[in-house]
């Protein structure tokens, strides 16, 4: 019987936006349009972009002590600059990155789907973020939840297991009684399953549509104004 949701938070409760795109776009723009970097030919701010995502995916997951993430920002503009031939200081260049983590806007179906939830369920948040961003984004959205864990409080990132287990030991929660909601393949749903914890696959703009997932979700979702529904669909079956 499940009674706990640990919520993903950013792509599944807050959305990121081109929040991201923009800052990537601000920092490399110059250097562009100044043609004197030619390996830059070409390229433009939404590709450097998606090597920035997977260079960060990369050093997450391979970083040996743990480092907050506004390090890792800077170590993968780092890696960009000396794949570009830049010379600029990354830490110094960092900042419009940074800011594009404030002032993000919850999902339209976010708070109605929470308050709903908060009534039958306890309900935690569980982000790969710095905490400092989080809590900003939850004020300005009015996110009211108690239990929020980030990678930086808990000092591991997704998807490792200790990621989840650390939040299920400090909530004293059940393995069985609990699921994982969120939006990404990898973080939400393989992650959690390492631990064998349920987990639900919300899919908003069918991403995954059509894929065989070798690790199965036991539940996908659209929106979260499905959940409830779902929920009590798996509840029954227990």
């Amino acid at each position: 019987m499940i009674q706990n949701i640990i919520f993903d938070v950013y792509g599944t409760l807050i959305s990121t936006g081109t929040g991201s795109i923009e800052a990537t776009k601000e920092i490399f723009m110059s250097f562009i349009q100044s043609g004197k970097y030619l390996s830059l030919a070409g390229i433009s701010p939404h590709d450097i972009y998606k090597k920035w995502k997977q260079y960060h995916r990369e050093h997450i997951q391979t970083i040996e002590n743990f480092r907050p993430e506004r390090e890792i920002f800077v170590m993968d503009l780092a890696k960009l600059y000396q794949e570009f031939g830049i010379s600029n200081c990354a830490e110094k260049d960092i900042m419009p990155m940074i800011r594009s983590l404030y002032g993000r806007k919850v999902f339209e179906d976010t708070l109605s789907s929470l308050e709903q939830l908060k009534s039958k369920y306890r309900i935690a948040l569980g982000s790969t973020t710095d905490t400092e961003p989080l809590t900003e984004n939850m004020v300005v959205n009015q996110l009211m939840v108690e239990n929020v864990y980030t990678s930086e409080s808990l000092k591991v990132y997704k998807p490792q297991p200790e990621f989840y287990r650390k939040i299920l030991e400090k909530q004293a929660w059940n393995l069985e009684e609990t699921v994982y909601v969120g939006d990404s393949y990898e973080d939400d749903i393989v992650g959690p399953k390492r631990l064998s914890m349920k987990a639900i696959l919300l899919d908003r703009n069918h991403r995954y549509y059509g894929e065989q997932l070798k690790i199965k979700p036991d539940a996908v979702i659209t929106s979260l104004n499905e959940l409830k529904g779902v929920l009590e669909i798996m509840n029954n079956g227990d």
